[in-house]
């Protein structure tokens, strides 16, 4: 083989490594860090609504405690849980994807309630999104 071969060779094994490394890279716990910014859902769904850019480099990639009335529930396939926070919108909320993992035992999920949430905002869809999200006593 020439070096050609070998570079090629090199590369691919390279890039193999740093896949499998990624694919098994442990995702972030948001349960014992601190929120860095705290507000009501309605709010946190005006901002986005109102100025989606300026929304997106306030908030985008934080951890946001956002605390609202629990309008619905969902289960993914994965086993996570969906929650959807009211934000005083017909169009919209914040949802909330709490992994099957962060699903403390006895949670009270009867739609009307209202309860805070911690999550990792990756941006609006018609939703504002929240992942990795845990329940906050």
């Amino acid at each position: 083989m020439n070096k050609r071969n070998y570079l090629i060779a090199f590369v691919l094994l390279l890039a193999v490594l740093v896949s499998y490394y990624l694919y098994n890279k442990p995702t972030r716990n948001l349960t014992n860090e601190t929120a860095d910014l705290s507000l009501p859902a309605p709010e946190l769904y005006r901002q986005f609504a109102e100025n989606e850019a300026h929304a997106n480099q306030q908030y985008l990639d934080k951890v946001i405690q956002v605390k609202g009335v629990l309008q619905n529930v969902s289960r993914g396939n994965d086993g996570s849980l969906n929650l959807t926070l009211d934000a005083g919108n017909p169009m919209g909320g914040v949802t909330c994807e709490i992994p099957g993992s962060n699903i403390p035992e006895g949670l009270n999920l009867k739609t009307g309630r209202e309860m805070t949430v911690k999550g990792q905002c990756t941006g609006f869809l018609m939703d504002v999104v929240l992942v990795k999200c845990v329940v906050v006593p």
